[in-house]
Order: C-alpha cells, then sequence, then structure tokens
C-alpha cells in the first residue's frame, strides 16, 4: 500500500506520523534498495579489480616490449660494431702492407734521385775543367749519363698483387654491408611450425626442448607443425637477396642440433630425409661434433664445435654459407639451386637443449 505522512495536530508539518504497518514496509524497501546498491558495490568493485589487472598486465606488456626493443636495438649495435671491425681489419692489413710498400718506393725513388744528381753535378764540374782535366775519364762518366735509367718497373708504389687484394676486400665487404642493409626484418622462430615438445619464448628468438619422451606428444592435427622430429622454420622466408642471422647454442644436459635452410614444401610429418637432396641444407652440432649433412647416407666432418653461428644465405649467388659468430672463421659453404622460398630451419634432439637467435 502507499505510504502515507500525515502532520501532527499543532506541529508545522515538518514531523510524519507513519502506523507501525507502513513503518515496516518502508525499512523493507529501504533495504531492498541497500541490498541492490550493495550489490552493484561488489560488482563495481570486482569489475575494477579485474581491469586494475589488466591495467597491470597491459603496462607490464609496454614494459616488456620497450625493454626488447632497448635490448634487440642495443644488440643490433653490437653487431654492426662488429661486423664494422671486421670490415675495417681487412681493410687496415692492405693499408699497413700499401704503407710499408709506398715506403720502399719512396726510399727507392730517393736513391736513385740522388745518384741523379751526383751524376749531373760530375757532369757540371766536368764543364768547367781545364781541357786536359775534362777529357780525363770523360768517356766513363757520359757512359754512366747514358745508361742510367730509372729502376721503377722492380719497384712499382702499389704493387698489382695489393691492388687485387684491396678489390678483393672492397667487394666482400660490399656484400656484407648490403646484408646489413637487407636486415629489415629479424629473423624469429616460427611458432605454427614448432613440434609441440618445443618451448618458445615471447619474443620468439628462443627456442627450447622441454622434453624429450618417446610418445611424450599426441599428433598435432595442424599440418604446419613438424612431428615426430622436433624442429621449428625460422620467419621470414626469403626469396630472393643475401641474409644473414647467428645462432647460439646452449643446454644444461648437452646440447646437439641442427643448423641452416630448408625450402619451404619439405615434408613436416613422418620420417624426415635431411639432405640438400630433399631440400635440407644443414649443419649438425653437438658439443664433441660437427658436421654437414651432404646426403642420405653421407657427410663430412668438420674440425670445429661452434657456440655460436653465423648462417648466411645468398639466393644469388646460390649458396649457403656457415662461419664460426665467435671467430668469424669460415666452416663450410653449400652450392645450391634454390626453387621457391627458403626458410631458416632448426632441429633439436636433447632435453634442455636450446638455440637464441640474432639479429
Amino acid at each position: 500500500m502507499p505510504l502515507q505522512t500525515v502532520g501532527k495536530r499543532g506541529h508545522r508539518g515538518s514531523d510524519f506520523f507513519l502506523p507501525p504497518s507502513s513503518r515496516k514496509e518502508c525499512r523493507e524497501q529501504i533495504q531492498l534498495h541497500v541490498d541492490v546498491l550493495e550489490q552493484k558495490e561488489q560488482e563495481l568493485v570486482h569489475m575494477k579489480a579485474q581491469d586494475e589487472e589488466k591495467i597491470i598486465n597491459f603496462m607490464d606488456l609496454v614494459k616488456f616490449e620497450k625493454q626488447r626493443v632497448h635490448t634487440e636495438f642495443k644488440h643490433l649495435h653490437q653487431m654492426l660494431e662488429e661486423k664494422e671491425s671486421i670490415v675495417l681489419s681487412s681493410i687496415k692489413w692492405v693499408e699497413e702492407e700499401g704503407a710499408k710498400k709506398c715506403e720502399h718506393y719512396n726510399t727507392s725513388t730517393q736513391e736513385q734521385l740522388m745518384l741523379l744528381k751526383q751524376l749531373k753535378d760530375s757532369l757540371k764540374a766536368k764543364q768547367q775543367m781545364p781541357p786536359r782535366q775534362l777529357l780525363q775519364d770523360i768517356k766513363d762518366i757520359l757512359h754512366r749519363s747514358e745508361e742510367f735509367q730509372f729502376q721503377l718497373h722492380h719497384s712499382t708504389p702499389i704493387p698489382l698483387d695489393l691492388e687485387k687484394q684491396l678489390n678483393e676486400a672492397k667487394s666482400r665487404n660490399d656484400s656484407i654491408i648490403e646484408s646489413l642493409k637487407k636486415l629489415g626484418a629479424p629473423v624469429t622462430f616460427n611458432m605454427a611450425s614448432a613440434h609441440p615438445d618445443l618451448s618458445l619464448s615471447q619474443d620468439l628468438k628462443t627456442v627450447t626442448l622441454v622434453m624429450m619422451r618417446q610418445n611424450s606428444s599426441k599428433e598435432p592435427v595442424d599440418p604446419q607443425r613438424f612431428f615426430p622430429f622436433r624442429c621449428v622454420l625460422g620467419s621470414p622466408g626469403f626469396s630472393t637477396g643475401r641474409h644473414t642471422w647467428e645462432v647460439e647454442l646452449s643446454g644444461h644436459l648437452g646440447r646437439a642440433c641442427d643448423v641452416g635452410v630448408a625450402w619451404e614444401q619439405v615434408p613436416r610429418k613422418g620420417s624426415l630425409t635431411l639432405e640438400p637432396a630433399s631440400g635440407f641444407w644443414l649443419l649438425h652440432i653437438t658439443r664433441f661434433e660437427c658436421h654437414v649433412l651432404t646426403g642420405r647416407d653421407s657427410r663430412e666432418n668438420l674440425q670445429v664445435c661452434p657456440r655460436r653461428v653465423g648462417v648466411c644465405l645468398d639466393l644469388e649467388g646460390k649458396e649457403v654459407s656457415f662461419y664460426d659468430a665467435d671467430t668469424n672463421n669460415h666452416i663450410y659453404t653449400f652450392q645450391a639451386s634454390f626453387q621457391g622460398k627458403i626458410f631458416p630451419f632448426f632441429r633439436l634432439l636433447f632435453s634442455g637443449t636450446q638455440i637464441t637467435l640474432s639479429p
């Protein structure tokens, strides 16, 4: 029933009189509103807590991304400095050799100029002598004057072999610089292709083989994933140009992996034949050995066991080269004819094996 207010007689209308039943109903309605508001308050508090968690997660992601960019650019700067040092070292050697040759040339020409001056002074002195002294030994002096020649054909300022080495260094350095210019898209791991036992870092720069038990994983439905071989592709794939990246290998239980490139249409399921004829150009590396997989039943053993490996894919030059990233020494080069897009390729063999990409 609707509430009614009745003013007490003799008062100014500011006091109200409610029958007991009406007062009870009023309190019940107030409590109902309080309950509704408390429910809304709880919902708002819960929503606020969820939103604050989202804000915290968002800010953590912003912080992580900021740190990631800082780390990546720091690494890129370091890589550029290392490449610059490599480029300059070859030029420095040519410069030092050139300086030695130039010094030898200057010494030789200076000696010949001194001999020429002495001969010229001797002739001028003869001109001023009396007839008897003028004719003395004149034939010998004139003969030496006629026979004098500059001996420059044995002492050129820049030897041809040194010019050749400079041109070779320039060509090599141009190639390195061009490859660095094309590093617009750093290599990362392709999550869609990764075997289920492989764990990828959030920035897709590190992959780890977290387990290795027989039949530990069910075959994935996704046709892009490798199975049962514990493999993963890199991204992006390349169809033109020259591209270089480096991998660092580690593992607390030992490290063993295959590193290189693969054709885009290599099979993802079943047994893989990791040879060039099947679209794989790989370096097999463990803690104790390193070899290249040259055929189905053939390989070439190498006298290195690198922890950091550089891979250089030259699609125009039709080559895949490997080098020790710590020493910059060449390891091996495949000659290949590529058809279609080529991707970085990795296979991990031991539990705990970890591969980190740069840049």
